[in-house]
């Protein structure tokens, strides 16, 4: 059995210190190759709208934030979140720090998965914090920075800051090309709408209800057209206006004749 005042406690403490920093340095590697992906794509979106329109800086802007976010996500769950077995990580520092498996074998005598006496498992135990304390980590597990990947991912970043704030023509363009994007949108919702609405309406007769629909149907198969431009959607939306205006006007005339009668 082993002694109650064993080492155990000393021994995770000290492998979980330096799984730590072990998974800092992972991270202080990859986290750079992690969000250059983002600034390049942001890089390409930034040129091409420069030689047409297609993103405004604020677009682009998000595109890059959100993919560096994910990046940076992926890179912390992959470091921080992967086999978190003490025993594994022993086995891991016992190689890295040249430990010769006496901290990881120690953790198999605390468990009982090595059958020995006690003396025999005590004697083990204490060399094994010994040579853990005497262990350099430091030198064994470096936080090293590889400045040569983050200067560039600062002039990657530097570029597509300096193509989005400067002036471009193109900008006017997108915006107004978003514009009327959504204005078509929004005529196409209210054309859904009304006809929706006067399928259901049971005040007018069959045939009333037939050329409406089709007025409408007209209307809104030119504003689901990708090429429509937004004197097209204006048009269609302003004939069925004019139907509806027809409608109401016709309706008007029967309740005054009605009304006469």
């Amino acid at each position: 059995a082993i002694p109650a005042n064993n080492p155990s406690q000393t021994l995770t403490h000290l492998v979980q210190k330096w799984d730590r920093r072990w998974r800092a340095g992972l991270t202080l590697i990859w986290l750079p190759r992690a969000l250059a992906p983002a600034l390049v794509i942001g890089l390409a979106l930034a040129i091409i709208s420069r030689i047409r329109p297609f993103l405004i800086p604020d677009q682009i802007a998000l595109i890059i934030l959100a993919g560096m976010a994910a990046g940076a996500l992926v890179v912390a769950a992959s470091i921080w979140l992967r086999d978190r077995s003490l025993i594994h990580a022993a086995r891991r520092f016992d190689v890295l720090l040249g430990l010769n498996e006496r901290v990881s074998t120690s953790f198999e005598l605390i468990d009982g998965r090595i059958a020995t006496t006690g003396e025999l498992a005590q004697l083990q135990l204490q060399d094994a914090q010994e040579r853990a304390h005497a262990a350099h980590p430091n030198k064994r597990l470096p936080l090293h920075i590889n400045w040569r990947e983050w200067a560039l991912l600062a002039l990657l970043a530097a570029v597509v800051a300096v193509l989005l704030l400067l002036p471009n023509p193109q900008d006017v363009i997108a915006q107004d090309n978003a514009a009327a994007a959504a204005a078509i949108e929004q005529a196409g919702d209210t054309l859904q709408q009304i006809t929706e609405e006067v399928a259901a309406d049971p005040s007018l007769r069959e045939e009333e209800r037939r050329n409406l629909l089709e007025v409408l149907e007209t209307s809104s198969n030119t504003l689901a057209q990708n090429d429509v431009s937004p004197e097209e959607a204006f048009a269609a939306v302003t004939d069925a206006q004019n139907s509806l205006e027809a409608l109401a006007d016709q309706v008007d005339q029967q309740l005054t004749a009605s009304s006469a009668a």
